[in-house]
């Protein structure tokens, strides 16, 4: 960059797609007649996506669904199928797709050679066992194991909202900070923004974070925090697959994979909406390899949280991320062990609030 003042990148936008999506994608390729009114909606998102040049990937379906996969064989079935369903919209004629009006996934006769070329694949079958195996059983549990800090914030915001509604919203959002420093020994961006925006709202998130009380059903709730704590992970795969795509460049200098989540989900959409990714930097990995820095905007706050406690809080939680980093040895996750007991600790709480037997 220093000698040419200037660096050509071409860049390669990818639809994440949430787990959700892919299944409706993969039963309108192989029976479209079964999403009923949903057909027109799906087709047209993937005619969005062929117009722009879109590339699909399925990672976030299969690390979700290899984890909480209660039926290993039956899982592998299914990987492969919606496999195959992403080599086929990645090896169609899109001129005939587009011209059907979204009707014809036919491949084209170069498609499949083009697709083993970019890929670097020697055959189909390689492919789409890659494509299958995007998430090992090892890999799947490590991320379940990480995405259960997350369940654990989740729970202890619910928690605070019930017993502490009187407190102000930043009190509540202090002690929610507090918690995964003092307690998890790890801070965790987009669940302390979650929890804010639940407490400013809380019926702005009627699926994340239901409203707890003693007409709550035990197994609902717990249910709905689960789900929202692997939605949150979803919601950091932009950040973390945004940068090199580690392929050599032809014409330029680098590529760049540039990811969207895509999501049907009305809440996930506003809160990745927030979401802001402000810079990436791309070191080599001796160096610590790629880091991104991000945020969140406060219009999902306006109107109910006033500039000055906005201010207030986003100035304390800057100072205390600061002397984290200060000494980073002083902070570090807790055990496995002790975020079982935790968690089990959190929901005997919530089991405690809502209705008997639910």
């Amino acid at each position: 960059m220093l000698s040419k003042q200037q660096v050509a990148i071409a860049v390669e936008p990818v639809a994440i797609l949430d787990s959700n999506l892919l299944d409706a994608i993969h039963v309108y390729r192989t029976n479209p007649a079964r999403l009923k009114e949903m057909q027109e909606p799906v087709r047209d998102f993937l005619l969005f996506l062929v117009q722009r040049g879109f590339d699909l990937s399925p990672i976030f379906y299969y690390y979700e669904a290899t984890a909480r996969a209660t039926n290993p064989d039956h899982w592998r079935e299914i990987a492969h199928e919606r496999a195959e369903t992403v080599l086929a919209l990645q090896t169609m004629d899109t001129r005939r797709f587009l011209r059907s009006g979204g009707t014809e996934i036919v491949a084209h006769p170069n498609g499949e050679a083009l697709q083993l070329e970019h890929s670097r694949a020697s055959s189909v079958n390689e492919l789409l066992h890659r494509y299958s195996t995007l998430a090992s059983p090892e890999q799947a549990a490590a991320l379940a194991d990480n995405v259960r800090y997350g369940y654990a914030a989740l729970l202890k915001a619910a928690l605070i909202q019930n017993g502490e509604r009187r407190r102000s919203i930043s009190e509540r959002y202090r002690m929610l900070g507090e918690f995964m420093t003092e307690k998890l020994g790890i801070a965790l961006g987009a669940e302390r923004f979650v929890g804010l925006y639940y407490f400013a709202r809380p019926s702005g998130l009627p699926r994340f974070l239901p409203d707890l009380g003693p007409d709550s059903n035990r197994t609902r709730i717990l249910g709905a925090l689960l789900g929202a704590s692997w939605d949150l992970l979803l919601l950091r795969f932009p950040e973390n697959l945004l940068g090199s795509t580690m392929r050599s460049a032809r014409v330029v200098d680098e590529t760049c994979l540039l990811p969207f989540l895509c999501t049907a989900d009305n809440v996930l959409r506003k809160l990745a909406t927030s979401h802001i990714i402000q810079a990436v930097f791309e070191f080599p990995p001796e160096f610590g390899g790629r880091k991104a820095i991000t945020g969140y905007t406060t219009d999902l706050l306006k109107g109910v949280v006033s500039e000055d406690m906005m201010d207030e809080i986003f100035d304390e939680t800057f100072r205390a991320d600061v002397e984290r980093q200060k000494n980073v040895k002083a902070f570090a996750p807790i055990s496995a062990e002790a975020l079982t007991d935790m968690i089990r600790h959190l929901e005997e709480e919530i089991a405690g609030i809502c209705r008997r037997d639910t």
